[in-house]
């Protein structure tokens, strides 16, 4: 007979290796491997939206152990978008007022629930790498309220979320590091008690990490170079396509032109729910689940 804890991460690995998705970024204010696409004249980072610490296997890879970079890289390397790295240039691209409330906006390519999270990592060197321990001194208050977990409680293909955050009342910098961080809750996962359900266990991790000053009015801002704002995202399940006039967030699928508030040249579909991914996950869960019984496992 199968033993309980092999069978347990026998299901775990295969369910997540179908059923897993969800990809993200920053874009208000742009992330280091984003700014390019704002108009400022950095390194291209095609995969912005898939900083996951290397992905699912290598986060929770016995060397890892749920450990990933600030920024979003592998915990064991290369960090790119930490300081010295590749993306990190030293580029400030917002300088807000001490305690000010600030909107910030998340690209999700593919939404599945789980929850955000924002931190400040408190420097006034730009080329000063922030750590966990700096990042954990400040996490960030949702608007109004005193929670700083902001949930993902609706699927949808693809969206862009405005939050608001609160900044620290007596806190200033000239470099401070905006870290974004999304823990996903889409995935068939194990519970340390056994319970076997969606969002249970390990979950994909999503990060972006942005430069900002507060309360230094003087701090030289990154200049944009370029006209253009594109995003390369998915309209359908099969067909992609560059989006350089920003979107909308009320599930029309509109595109539009953020400077005049006007359409574009029309409309593409949006995605219905229930996804057929998660409809083909369900299917799968069920073929582990009779697999496994028919192996002996028994679940209580």
């Amino acid at each position: 007979m199968i033993s309980t804890s092999r069978s347990l991460q026998l299901l775990h690995g295969l369910l997540w290796l179908v059923c897993v998705q969800g990809h993200g970024r920053l874009i208000e204010p742009p992330s280091r491997s984003s700014m390019w696409r704002f108009g400022y004249d950095t390194p291209i980072n095609y995969n912005d939206n898939q900083l996951y610490c290397g992905g699912y296997g290598v986060l929770y890879s016995t060397d890892n152990d749920g450990q990933c970079g600030v920024c979003g890289d592998p915990h064991n390397g290369p960090f790119e978008n930490e300081a010295g790295g590749k993306y990190a240039l030293g580029l400030i691209v917002k300088n807000y007022q001490v305690g000010q409330m600030i909107n910030v906006t998340v690209d999700l390519t593919d939404t599945h629930k789980g929850f955000f999270e924002f931190r400040l990592c408190r420097k006034d060197d730009p080329f000063q790498k922030a750590t966990w321990k700096c990042l954990n001194k400040n996490p960030l208050v949702i608007g109004k309220t005193n929670k700083t977990r902001y949930p993902i409680s609706f699927v949808s293909h693809a969206s862009r979320i405005d939050v608001q955050l609160r900044l620290p009342k007596h806190l200033t910098c000239k470099a401070c590091v905006l870290q974004w961080k999304y823990v996903t809750a889409n995935s068939w996962g194990v519970e340390p008690n056994g319970v076997v359900c969606i969002g249970c266990g390990h979950q994909e991790q999503f990060y972006s990490c942005a430069d900002v000053a507060i309360g230094h009015p003087d701090t030289e801002l990154a200049i944009r170079n370029r006209g253009k704002s594109c995003i390369y995202m998915q309209v359908e399940k099969s067909q992609w396509m560059w989006d350089c006039s920003g979107r909308t967030s009320d599930g029309t699928g509109l595109l539009m032109n953020p400077e005049t508030g006007k359409g574009t040249s029309g409309a593409f579909p949006v995605r219905p729910f229930p996804s057929p991914e998660l409809v083909f996950c369900s299917m799968f869960f069920c073929l582990i689940v009779n697999t496994l019984v028919g192996l002996g496992f028994t679940f209580i």
